[in-house]
């Protein structure tokens, strides 16, 4: 249908139909990049997230499912008006999932990327949210004030170099490696994030973030107990755990 340019329902009606020569260079094209692993979201453009379309390139990462756990939290711990900032937004699926769900709240999307915030862009335009949701090119949480956050919500880098070759050839080749990896032990971004938020969330505020299979308890042991509280480690679908969700206590520090 890609090739053809055809929707479904054009599909089925016209089955019998020739396909128009001129289509046939991007069908053998298509397919010549799947067999070369090219993920199909990146070959459409397209992934849906949450019920919602986004354009995707190679300089950011395909959504996931596994990413909709940040965005249900999000929708149901918000108080209203909340200030939340998406880290690493890259096409902006958290971002928009968000906004989309929750009017009433301010999100921010930043990213490191230059080339991913563009992708974010035509997002935030495709669903009329471009005047709702600013763009901030930064690293982590730098540009924010302290104390000035309710959410903090990222999907970092959290694979370590030395699993690279373990990876999927569809990830290992084509998904952005500035948003795959994350050091030695794939901890980097993941601490880099907890301390900044530290000074960055209202007392009480929540960060969610995603982290890779096994590195729950890892995760766990970063957090300062002075400092957060109320710490869970959620499951996906699959029953594995890849989010944390953790409160900045109320008292100061």
């Amino acid at each position: 249908m890609l090739a053809l340019g055809w929707s479904r329902e054009q599909l089925y009606r016209d089955l019998q139909e020739h396909a128009p020569e001129a289509r046939l260079a991007d069908f053998f094209s298509y397919l010549a990049r799947r067999e070369n692993r090219e993920p199909i979201a990146y070959i459409r453009r397209k992934q849906e997230f949450r019920g919602l379309e986004l354009e995707v390139t190679s300089h950011v990462l395909i959504p996931r499912p596994e990413t909709e756990i940040i965005v249900e939290q999000v929708i149901e711990l918000a108080p209203p008006n909340a200030r939340i900032v998406d880290v690493g937004t890259g096409s902006g699926n958290i971002a928009v999932a968000i906004a989309h769900e929750r009017k009433d709240l301010f999100v921010v999307a930043g990213d490191i990327s230059q080339e991913a915030l563009h992708v974010c862009a035509r997002n935030l335009r495709f669903h009329s949210l471009e005047r709702r949701i600013p763009l901030v090119c930064s690293s982590l949480l730098e540009p924010f004030c302290s104390r000035s956050l309710d959410i903090i919500a990222s999907n970092p880098p959290y694979i370590a170099l030395s699993e690279k070759d373990s990876l999927a050839d569809e990830v290992r080749q084509f998904e952005p490696p500035m948003a795959l990896y994350a050091g030695a032990s794939g901890l980097d971004f993941i601490s880099a994030l907890i301390r900044q938020s530290q000074d960055c969330l209202k007392p009480g505020g929540c960060l969610l973030m995603e982290f890779g299979m096994g590195q729950g308890a890892a995760v766990l042991s970063l957090l300062n107990p002075k400092i957060w509280e109320n710490a869970s480690l959620l499951r996906d679908l699959q029953g594995l755990e890849r989010t944390l969700r953790v409160w900045r206590a109320a008292t100061s520090f």
